[in-house]
C-alpha cells in the first residue's frame, strides 16, 4: 500500500488539529502512532519468512516428522503472533490515520 501511495504523487501526512487538544493525553497521539507503525513495518517483514518456512515445513513433512523433528510447532506460533500483531496495527494505524484524526495530502 505504500508503494502505491508514494508512486501516486505523494503521502499523507498525520495532522493533529488544535481543536482536539481537549484529548486525554493529545500530545502522545502522534508518537504512539509513529511507533505503532513501526512496530507494524518491522512485524510484517519479519512474519512473511516465518510464515512461508511454517508453510514448507508443513508441505513437506508428515505429521509424525512434524511433531518430533521440525521446530514446526515453535516457528507457526511465532509467525502467528507476528503475523496477528502486525495485523492488528496495521488497521489501528490505518483507522487513526484516515478515520479518526485528518490527514494532509503532501505532493511529492
Amino acid at each position: 500500500m505504500y508503494l502505491p501511495k508514494v508512486a501516486g504523487g505523494g503521502t499523507k501526512e498525520f495532522v493533529l488539529e488544535s481543536s482536539l487538544a481537549w484529548v486525554p493525553l493529545w500530545e502522545w497521539v502522534y508518537p504512539a502512532y509513529l511507533a505503532m507503525l513501526a512496530i507494524h513495518i518491522l512485524l510484517s517483514i519479519l512474519a512473511v519468512p516465518l510464515v512461508l518456512y511454517a508453510i514448507v515445513l508443513g508441505l513437506t513433512h508428515t505429521p509424525t516428522e512434524l511433531r518430533s523433528q521440525t521446530p514446526h510447532r515453535t516457528v507457526g506460533r511465532i509467525a502467528a503472533s507476528t503475523w496477528i500483531l502486525s495485523l492488528v496495527l496495521g488497521v489501528v494505524t490505518y483507522l487513526l490515520l484516515n478515520h479518526v484524526y485528518s490527514y494532509e495530502f503532501v505532493a511529492a
